[in-house]
């Protein structure tokens, strides 16, 4: 994982099919959508929601695939 913001396309050519926890995020203004952030986990189950609580600011968890069928999406 790098210390770098990278663009929200490269972490999903790096992570794919994985769960991504982005911190220091930038988004677009007009979408809101994450544009880049820095990963500072990831892996293929959601258990990456428990190290969320680690972190402050702007932050981001993403799934870099097709999310699963037993998978709901909240905002």
């Amino acid at each position: 994982m790098s210390n770098e913001l990278q663009p929200i396309e490269e972490i999903e050519k790096i992570y794919p099919n994985e769960w991504v926890l982005i911190v220091d995020c930038e988004t677009d203004e007009a979408t809101t959508s994450v544009i880049r952030g820095r990963v500072v986990a990831h892996g293929r189950k959601r258990e990456i929601y428990e190290k969320v609580v680690n972190y402050t600011g702007k932050v981001s968890i993403r799934y870099t695939g097709k999310l699963p069928e037993d998978v709901g999406v909240m905002f």
